[in-house]
């Protein structure tokens, strides 16, 4: 299975202006480095809970069609835009829609069988099945309240601790962080 990211997000899921309020910055003068911290704790915070925030393109790549059916990973699940494959003559044909259901409403998007349908026989070679989805809550404005709760407490750690040892204090962990934020929207078991 390999994912080859195909459309970025438009936007990031809090703006530099939340961001900034949140900091107590009144100038433009370190935007640059706010606008990476941004970047940053989303990356982060989506590669924890395995989930796409603001809408994006992706394409799977798979070696064969499965036995049944296909989890596609990056929930939110909006849309599938096209499967493809290498049939045993090598040529590339595009799956009708006929051919399968839609699953966007579960845990995890889905891709199944139709009725009395089965997956085609692709050609014994990696990456013979290509699937194009869409996946995100939509707009930064649709993404989930405590997602972006969890990225603005990450930004502000990352803002005020600049170095990765602090000498000469006492450490300890701030309950119902980052980690509690995000806990509830991780997807275990996808990769």
């Amino acid at each position: 299975m390999r994912l080859e990211l195909l459309t970025p997000p438009a936007t990031e899921p809090v703006t530099l202006a939340e961001v900034k309020t949140r900091l107590r910055i009144d100038d433009a003068t370190d935007d640059a480095g706010v606008t990476r911290l941004i970047a940053s704790a989303t990356k982060h915070a989506e590669s924890i809970t395995r989930r796409a925030f603001v809408t994006q393109s992706w394409a799977l790549t798979l070696d064969a069609f499965p036995c049944g059916s296909i989890s596609l990973p990056l929930p939110p699940l909006q849309s599938v835009e096209e499967i493809s494959y290498i049939d045993s003559t090598g040529a590339t044909v595009v799956l009708p829609t006929t051919e399968y259901l839609v699953d966007k409403n579960g845990m995890i998007g889905m891709i199944h069988r139709a009725y009395q349908k089965q997956w085609p026989t692709t050609r014994a070679q990696p990456m013979a099945v290509r699937i194009k989805f869409t996946a995100g809550y939509g707009a930064a404005g649709a993404v989930p309240s405590d997602l972006a709760s969890a990225m603005m407490l990450l930004i502000a750690h990352w803002d005020q601790n600049r170095e990765p040892v602090v000498v000469g204090t006492i450490v300890s962990s701030v309950p119902l962080s980052v980690e509690s934020l995000l806990a509830p929207f991780v997807i275990p078991g996808v990769a």
